[in-house]
């Protein structure tokens, strides 16, 4: 919904379930889609995050950590994701919402911040640092294990 109205929005899925994939291969816009195959290769991942400007993380149940959020926010991505206030609510708590990024109640009202973040660079850049440093700060092992 937000590519409608912002056309230089593309989509960069890991590993999307077949499904998915087999969607996005016979869809009228899919030239708006990039489509990789899964790998452990972390060269490979580490250029794929780092080529992203940002990161839209929808989850119907919710992550006990957050890999999938907190490796892009490593590299300085903002981070777009939905609560799941029913189970695991690890974006909430990594993505500070305004500050590293977003989360809405539900990934439909997500577009808002698509559009917010793919419309404004300083904006992206701004919560790209604070996600980097939030995220080192939050998951740095001496910080984390020793008692303030």
């Amino acid at each position: 919904m937000a590519a409608e109205r912002q056309p230089r929005i593309k989509l960069l899925l890991r590993e999307p379930p077949p499904s998915v994939r087999h969607a996005l291969e016979r869809a009228l816009d899919r030239d708006r889609f990039v489509v990789l195959p899964a790998t452990n290769n972390s060269q490979e991942l580490a250029q794929t995050i780092g080529s992203l400007e940002a990161v839209l993380h929808t989850s119907i149940v919710g992550e006990s950590f957050g890999y999938g959020i907190a490796e892009p926010m490593n590299f300085g991505k903002p981070v777009v994701a939905n609560s799941t206030p029913w189970q695991d609510q690890a974006q909430i708590e990594l993505v500070r919402h305004g500050e590293c990024g977003f989360y809405r109640q539900h990934s439909t009202n997500n577009r808002r911040s698509n559009l917010e973040i793919a419309d404004d660079v300083d904006l992206r850049r701004k919560l790209g640092q604070n996600a980097q440093t939030h995220i080192r700060k939050l998951a740095n092992p001496i910080e984390s294990t020793n008692p303030p």
